[in-house]
């Protein structure tokens, strides 16, 4: 399962290489200008969805997909932000004591931003696939699916935070295609681990 999932996301990226790092430029740029980034954020991972699937992909259907979904985009980015400030805002507060029992209240509260980062991920894949999407649904299915496939999960988050790692060795890397290539990976995996839950109950019956 992993090792298909890791495949198709290479040879996916590899066919559609010059458009994912055009969009990755454009996501990164509105990472920088902060208002954007939901927005583009919706718009690439919608596009992964048509990169997984074998469908073209042009810059209309990008800023397409952004134009149709922006307000499930902000409504995702302003909750996200809430959260992870909150998240890191225990983080720096443990930080300040000495002792020992604040050091393991700082480790829970990392390990639960990481938490939050594999749901927001599994999230924002499963978002295309909604009839219509919404911020508690799509939250609801990914906290099912992770909840399900703990270790998928987690070589998917292990793998993201080995491509930031380079890109943080490498940082044009960061600049031209590792957010397109975790977009790509994580679609790949929730498509392969919705159609092992489809399949699980016909081969039962």
């Amino acid at each position: 399962m992993i090792w298909k999932i890791l495949k198709k996301s290479a040879i996916d990226s590899w066919d559609e290489m010059l458009m994912l790092v055009a969009f990755n430029l454009l996501w990164f740029v509105g990472a920088l200008l902060i208002v954007p980034y939901p927005f583009l954020t919706f718009a690439l991972f919608f596009t992964a969805r048509d990169v997984t699937e074998g469908r073209g992909i042009k810059f209309g259907k990008f800023f397409g997909y952004g134009r149709t979904h922006w307000k499930q985009a902000y409504i995702w980015g302003a909750a996200n932000l809430a959260v992870l400030l909150l998240l890191w805002f225990n983080v720096t507060f443990y930080a300040g004591f000495g002792a020992q029992w604040a050091l393991v209240m700082q480790l829970f509260f990392v390990a639960l931003i990481a938490l939050w980062l594999v749901l927001q991920l599994t999230a924002l894949a499963i978002y295309p696939r909604l009839v219509e999407p919404g911020y508690a649904l799509a939250q609801r299915n990914a906290a099912v699916l992770v909840g399900r496939h703990p270790l998928v999960m987690l070589v998917l988050l292990l793998v993201c935070g080995t491509l930031i790692v380079a890109s943080a060795l490498l940082p044009a890397l960061f600049v031209v295609l590792t957010v397109s290539l975790i977009a790509v990976l994580a679609t790949n995996t929730v498509d392969l681990l919705l159609a092992r839950e489809l399949a699980e109950p016909e081969e039962e019956g």
